[in-house]
């Protein structure tokens, strides 16, 4: 899930998300025509936490991606401080970026500084 230069990849990133949601797991009422797109919600002392995920079975290495809409309907609660986190093929995605590059054996230091950069979710 990380790279030998510490970079975190796509599936780390998603246990990442996993792990900033609550304690208290929130039942998920969907009308999703495909299985794959979903949604967990929790709910901690510090407020709601909600995921959406879409997953395209039918993709294959090489295909460009597709923007796949979720329509969602929040409850009726007073939300704050929302923050909105993606990782696809291209947000937060250093194989992507990698691969962009060339799929170098060695990064050069701009290299590594770069998909560094791009690898936390603050920024």
């Amino acid at each position: 899930m990380m790279s030998i230069h510490g970079l975190k990849k796509p599936s780390y990133k998603a246990f990442q998300l996993l792990g900033k949601l609550g304690d208290k797991q929130i039942q998920v009422k969907g009308t999703a025509e495909n299985v794959l797109q979903n949604a967990i919600a929790a709910k901690s002392k510090d407020g709601y936490q909600f995921l959406f995920y879409a997953f395209d079975i039918t993709l294959k290495l090489g295909d460009a991606s597709k923007m796949t809409p979720i329509p969602v309907v929040l409850p009726k609660v007073k939300l704050s401080n929302i923050s909105v986190h993606q990782i696809g093929n291209i947000e937060k995605n250093v194989i992507n970026k990698w691969t962009e590059m060339g799929q170098p054996a060695y990064l050069k230091y701009e290299q590594l500084a770069e998909l560094k950069k791009m690898n936390d979710f603050q920024k």
